[in-house]
């Protein structure tokens, strides 16, 4: 589903980043801030290099480093103090991970992974257009990581015709934005989209409400799975005024297919199901108000509308064995984030996590918190470190398919930012890597305080081999 997010030796990492105070026709909010993590995924310090490409594909400001092993080097905004919108990649002598970060007018907030490698076509499940009564619209960029100009065809399920650009440059980016887009000719709007390239590129989509504040970043499929996992879920907490997961399922393929998520809660190992067809080349959203609520006409569930759950979510049914996508939104009031379902096949003994925080910064106090999902056959024991800590805190027995939580809030240092892994072993012992494990993560960011709006960033781990 998703692309492997490490860089291989002397391999480009590509990253969507950046905005300028200068406003353009692809935002809500008047000004946007980026920033990058990088952690170095090695033993031995590496040198890496990061180049800004404007719109016409020239580079405009590079910088160099060096990342001691294991370590991170932060660029907590880009480093040019005049204005710039465009895209960054990023090269090394040794694999690394990168983590940016998005913020609007310092009130709507995300993060994502960068890219490794691209495609086309790139599958988008949430595209909207003043949707709700939060008004919440979305546009997203396309980066070219091909070698040769790329030529873009963009189709929304929600309109007949097809949005074009041509001649986008190697390593530039350009942005569409639904909420000026002709074709998405009703008030309100919510729908799917297909991006198309005569080059492989990746797409990153940000949804914003400036009615509440908010901001949502998660990528674009280059590829589908039969089963996607989602590692973390979070619905009625704790009560049903209180977090809410949303889970678009996009099929790609060819065929309507009935599809089945089974919901897991972590404490106690609890499930029930939630079951609707998925039409070919939409979305339908599962969890979210259906578990609050109730299902909708044409959904069937066993699952009990308001009772909370914490845990992880999976594909245990797919009747045409269509291969999906989803997108994950995770919201609570102005706090809000998203990211993107993973493939099992993506899964390896050890995941790690580029940007980890505890009470960082005086004013929001910002730390992490992750869930790690088995999705191997077999339980596993998982083990964390964090770079820098003498904290390792340790699952037990975890079992197929069922997620594991861990909170950095007090456990590690006051303003602490650094980086961390978990590794799944074979016993209680932590004592030998398990060769045959499958585990997947996702990391939540979160800040507290009050008028700061929306204090919340979701990532996805990345998988390694240990």
């Amino acid at each position: 589903m998703k692309a492997v997010r490490v860089l291989l030796a002397l391999v480009f990492i590509f990253a969507l980043i950046g905005f300028s105070t200068t406003p353009s026709r692809a935002q809500s909010f008047t000004s946007y801030v980026s920033g990058v993590t990088m952690q170095n995924l090695s033993a031995s310090d590496t040198s890496v290099q990061a180049d800004y490409y404007n719109a016409a594909g020239a580079i405009v400001f590079t910088s160099t480093d060096t990342i001691a092993g294991y370590g991170v080097k932060d660029y907590a905004t880009i480093p040019t103090d005049t204005g710039f919108k465009g895209s960054l990649v990023i090269s090394s002598g040794a694999p690394v991970g990168a983590v940016s970060t998005l913020r609007g007018d310092s009130k709507g907030r995300d993060a994502y992974i960068g890219f490794s490698s691209g495609g086309t076509p790139v599958l988008l499940p949430v595209i909207m257009k003043n949707w709700g009564s939060s008004q919440w619209s979305t546009w997203f960029t396309v980066q070219n990581i091909g070698t040769a100009d790329a030529n873009i065809v963009v189709k929304y399920a929600a309109c007949p015709g097809t949005v074009t650009f041509n001649g986008l440059k190697p390593n530039a980016s350009t942005s569409f934005n639904q909420k000026t887009e002709a074709c998405l000719t009703a008030a309100k709007t919510l729908t799917s989209a297909s991006v198309t390239s005569t080059q492989p590129i990746v797409v990153e989509v940000v949804q914003e409400s400036t009615v509440v504040n908010s901001l949502l970043a998660s990528p674009g499929f280059s590829g589908g799975d039969p089963a996607p996992v989602v590692p973390l879920l979070n619905v009625n907490n704790p009560n049903t005024s209180g977090w809410r997961t949303a889970i678009s399922v996009f099929n790609t393929g060819t065929l309507d297919t009935n599809v089945t998520l089974t919901y897991v809660n972590a404490a106690d190992g609890a499930t029930c199901t939630e079951t609707s067809v998925v039409t070919h080349g939409n979305a339908k959203v599962f969890a979210g108000n259906n578990l609050i609520s109730g299902p909708p006409a044409g959904v069937t569930s066993n699952c009990t509308p308001g009772k909370k759950i914490i845990g992880s979510a999976y594909v245990t049914g797919n009747s045409q064995n269509q291969l999906l996508v989803a997108t994950v939104n995770q919201d609570r009031g102005s706090l809000a984030s998203a990211y993107g379902a993973l493939a099992p096949s993506s899964a390896t003994p050890k995941v790690v996590f580029p940007q980890i925080q505890d009470r960082n910064g005086s004013a929001s106090q910002w730390a992490s918190s992750f869930m790690v999902m088995n999705v191997s056959d077999h339980a596993v024991f998982v083990q964390c470190k964090f770079a820098n800590s003498a904290y390792t805190p340790t699952s037990g027995s975890l079992a197929s398919y069922k997620s594991w939580e861990n909170l950095q809030r007090g456990n590690i240092a006051v303003s602490y930012v650094g980086s961390g892994q978990c590794t799944a072993y074979t016993t209680s012992a932590y004592s030998v890597i398990d060769t045959n494990a499958k585990i997947v993560a996702v990391v939540n960011i979160r800040g507290t305080g009050t008028g700061l709006f929306d204090l919340m960033m979701s990532y996805d781990g990345i998988n390694v081999t240990p």
